[in-house]
């Protein structure tokens, strides 16, 4: 069953200046940015289930996830996920509403992508706040924190669908965290 295990930190504009300047320098593979989208859908049964359907929409593609959150004491954010990209985001997103599924949320994201050994490293910029992700085994996560020194940045627990709750803005009876 494909899973995704992540670590994220709350970062100062200081701390996100300083981490992109150590990746470079490090040689760490720059695997580009891009300007994101995230229409997150709820329903009935992906409540129970502790689950989110996402349509990920950005200049060049769109994604459409489901995510199911794993309970752990560990550290990491741990997710059963399914994605695969899709040529019609309008399409799917009114066959998503076909099944019942309700837009409950949007927010959008500026990520920079970095390859750093056997892990993923992303600086993200939302409208509430900047962060970094490290994505891989727990061993790869470790050994990225280590070298980037992330073992004193502060920790995010909650994922950006939470943090878009709790800073986002009502529209429409949609939660929302945009740029401008």
């Amino acid at each position: 069953m494909p899973s995704e295990i992540e670590k994220k930190y709350r970062l100062s504009s200081e701390e996100f200046g300083r981490i992109a300047e150590d990746l470079d320098q490090l040689g760490a593979a720059y695997e580009g940015a891009v300007t994101e989208e995230n229409l997150i859908f709820g329903g009935e049964l992906l409540i129970r289930r502790n689950s989110v359907v996402r349509i990920r929409k950005t200049d060049e593609s769109a994604t459409l996830t489901f995510k199911r959150y794993v309970s752990n004491e560990s550290g990491y954010k741990h997710h059963i996920e399914h994605e695969s990209k899709i040529s019609d985001a309008a399409e799917v997103e009114a066959l998503l509403r076909e099944l019942e599924l309700v837009l409950v949320m949007v927010y959008e994201k500026r990520r920079r992508t970095w390859k750093l050994r056997e892990a993923e490293v992303v600086l993200d910029e939302l409208p509430f706040g900047l962060f970094m992700e490290i994505e891989g085994s727990p061993a790869a996560i470790r050994e990225a924190e280590m070298i980037l020194e992330a073992e004193k940045l502060e920790h995010e627990p909650e994922t950006y669908p939470g943090l878009t709750q709790k800073f986002g803005v009502l529209s429409a009876g949609i939660r929302e965290a945009r740029f401008g």
